[in-house]
């Protein structure tokens, strides 16, 4: 308790596993409102409904039996608070002690409700940018297919088979991909860190976090390169070769 309202002792001790119920402990108002010193009070602490904006009251704080606590005050902090919670309701409902977690501070609360419907948001738009990804990716493949397919052709006479067409494809389009991060990957580092800066427990980028939206493309690209290079047969390379596509 003390801990948890960054209680700072005036006058006294605090609490000891020794001390039976009768020891209190009082606050600053409530030793001036006291016309005689108590002989329980073990100590006195600093007045503190100041820092939540209430007027200050004479406070008297004695020990309780375990089976009294309703009230289990916990103060977070690390970063990842969403994973402390979930935690503690893990913990609560083991021990079949079912309860609720709440903040002293409503906003913050709210502001945690709101950020987590930004990441469902945000998940949805992933799974969507996800699939546009590949649908542009698939446009790409079609249209280097044909740009190059003459090339092809010559390539498959000369004996290349499916691996070295898919190679062939792939670096075409692994190119273009190497450009779009070099122009566009420092703006939506720069972005996405100002954007995270507002989130309740600033949130950094890790240098894995690229790594699974490369992956993905990488996977994609060579996914439908494989596909074109077997779906190409002598009809196209013929046509290729005699000039029309």
């Amino acid at each position: 308790f003390k801990d948890f309202f960054h209680l700072l002792m005036r006058d006294g001790r605090w609490f000891v596993p020794s001390d039976d119920a009768s020891a209190t402990v009082v606050n600053q108002m409530a030793l001036k409102k006291m016309p005689v010193i108590d002989g329980n009070v073990v100590g006195v602490v600093q007045d503190f409904s100041n820092s939540f904006n209430k007027p200050e009251q004479p406070v008297k704080i004695t020990l309780a039996q375990n089976s009294n606590y309703n009230w289990v005050c916990v103060r977070v902090l690390e970063v990842d608070i969403r994973s402390t919670i979930k935690w503690i309701e893990e913990r609560m409902a083991e021990k079949r002690s079912y309860g609720n977690v709440y903040f002293l501070n409503s906003h913050f609360e709210s502001w945690l409700r709101y950020q987590e419907q930004l990441n469902t948001l945000s998940g949805i738009l992933s799974l969507i940018s996800a699939l546009l990804a590949g649908c542009a990716i698939y446009g790409l493949t079609i249209s280097v297919v044909r740009d190059k397919l003459r090339e092809i052709a010559v390539h498959q006479l000369f004996g290349a088979g499916p691996a070295g067409i898919t190679r062939l494809l792939a670096l075409g389009l692994l190119r273009q991909m190497l450009t779009a991060i070099i122009f566009f990957g420092p703006m939506t580092y720069i972005f996405l860190t100002e954007l995270l800066k507002t989130f309740a427990y600033a949130t950094r980028l890790s240098w894995v976090d690229p790594l699974y939206p490369v992956g993905y493309c990488l996977i994609v690209i060579v996914g439908l390169c494989v596909y074109q290079a077997f779906s190409l047969n002598r009809s196209n390379f013929a046509l290729a070769l005699k000039g029309r596509t």
